[in-house]
């Protein structure tokens, strides 16, 4: 009789029970000791997928208090009152009402390079910008063909002329990015802050010329008057 590692023995209810064997108890221990060790590789799984998470979700951007008044404290009641338009607002030809001042800086305007670089460096950002933003969304692309064939009466089974047409359409969604961790949408944060920032240079580059020409013209014009009384 072969020999088993296995020993029954009568149990108090008269029944006999089976001890496990060896190889059952090692597989116990080493089954034992593996479910601590794939509770802490899970554990820190997921702790790396919320940390991942959490370094590339975008921030959210808060405007910080400007550190001045909005209005003068003797300009106070001109802000107030609802008819009162800031200076900020007005064009240059509403500031400066003199003709020959008018045509010299409308001169000056349109045949400035600088002023000409910094308009397009808007437009290429702007054009960046709408870039950025279309690609947000999903491509979509689209064929569509046709085909029209004449077949004269002598070749035509019915023994008059045919003229078949068929038109074929397509359109399928190529490539789209699902934005979960935020990357495009600050990619089109930072495409229109480049916008508006070179926007406001173009204009600030802009007021620079004007505020020159005119202060360069009203110099003349109070030293024709001097020449005049001496």
């Amino acid at each position: 009789m072969p020999w088993s590692s296995s020993v029954q023995r009568p149990s108090r209810s008269g029944r006999r029970t089976t001890r496990p064997t060896h190889k059952e108890n090692d597989s116990m221990k080493s089954s034992s000791l593996l479910r601590p060790g794939r509770r802490l590789a899970y554990g820190v799984a997921l702790s790396a997928v919320f940390a991942v998470a959490g370094c590339a979700m975008a921030p959210t951007t808060v405007r910080p208090v400007a550190p001045v008044a909005a209005a003068y404290p003797s300009q106070a009641d001109q802000a107030a009152a609802p008819a009162a338009v800031a200076a900020a607002d007005l064009g240059w030809r509403d500031v400066f009402r003199d003709p020959v001042l008018q045509q010299l800086i409308a001169t000056s305007l349109d045949a400035n390079r600088d002023l000409r670089v910094a308009a397009l460096n808007v437009e290429a950002a702007r054009a960046q910008y709408r870039i950025r933003r279309a690609d947000s969304l999903p491509r979509i692309d689209g064929v569509a063909a046709g085909v029209s064939q004449r077949t004269p009466a002598d070749l035509s089974p019915t023994g008059q002329s045919e003229v078949t047409r068929a038109y074929e359409a397509g359109g399928a969604v190529t490539a789209w990015e699902l934005d979960l961790w935020g990357r495009v949408r600050s990619l089109n944060d930072q495409a229109l802050a480049t916008w508006l920032a070179l926007d406001e240079t173009r204009t600030a580059a802009q007021l620079s010329l004007v505020s020159e020409v005119a202060t360069a013209y009203f110099t003349l014009r109070t030293n024709q008057a001097l020449l005049e009384v001496a």
